[in-house]
């Protein structure tokens, strides 16, 4: 079920919410619940994926690491 969040918030299926960015979830218990706490409201599903009002990256998990700190001198 396609969401808009209303408000910021973390939840074990959603990991963090921005209000004002649209979610997806795919149990309709967690939904209502969403809706019933005035978390997030029901948005128009036309049938793309869930876009983010600012970074479309910004939900996305990295795909490499970015280690910047240098190994440690070899002992000699």
């Amino acid at each position: 079920m396609k969401l808009e969040a209303l408000d910021n918030f973390y939840t074990d299926e959603t990991k963090q919410v921005l209000a004002g960015r649209t979610f997806t979830v795919e149990s309709p218990e967690t939904a209502k619940e969403l809706i019933k706490a005035g978390l997030a409201q029901e948005v128009e599903d036309d049938g793309g994926e869930a876009t983010d009002a600012g970074d479309p990256d910004a939900t996305k998990a990295e795909a490499t690491l970015k280690n910047k700190a240098k190994a440690p001198p070899a002992n000699k």
